[in-house]
């Protein structure tokens, strides 16, 4: 007896949940370096530090981190949520340590890795599909056995 695969699923969580999986993702992949990094952010002091809630509108609030209205990001969450989260761009002086701004460009090469792996699995299921003849117009190479 044979068994046909209709559809495949690469993913690991569901769609809602792909910020959070990827933010834990990544620091637990960091380990130790994680909390060596907070505790050299702790050292850092400012009126108004950097929040969370700076992520909705991460340009505008790396703007006031430039021009010194907000404290520069210090934790290691922080950076890797705005790495995940955010599109805009983020230069070594909105950090408190070049650490930090490393943690933010590794978080970005995971979410494009993640980008890349959501590619892949609408890519599968659409050869999935175009094998069972849902597909007459999909563009996949035809190899004739000659």
């Amino acid at each position: 007896m044979t068994s046909r695969i209709h559809k495949i699923n690469l993913l690991p969580v569901p769609k809602r949940h792909e910020t959070r999986y990827l933010i834990d993702e990544i620091l637990d992949s960091l380990g130790k370096a994680v909390q060596i990094m907070d505790e050299y952010g702790e050292q850092y002091d400012h009126d108004a530090p950097w929040n969370s809630k700076y992520t909705t509108d991460a340009k505008f609030y790396l703007y006031r981190v430039r021009i010194g209205a907000i404290g520069r990001i210090n934790t290691c969450r922080d950076a890797v949520t705005l790495g995940v989260c955010c599109k805009t761009r983020a230069l070594s002086h909105h950090f408190t340590s070049v650490g930090l701004y490393c943690m933010f460009r590794y978080a970005r090469q995971w979410t494009r890795k993640y980008a890349y792996l959501i590619k892949l699995n609408s890519w599968m299921n659409n050869y999935l599909q175009d094998r069972e003849g849902k597909h007459a117009n999909s563009r996949f190479m035809i190899y004739n056995h000659v």
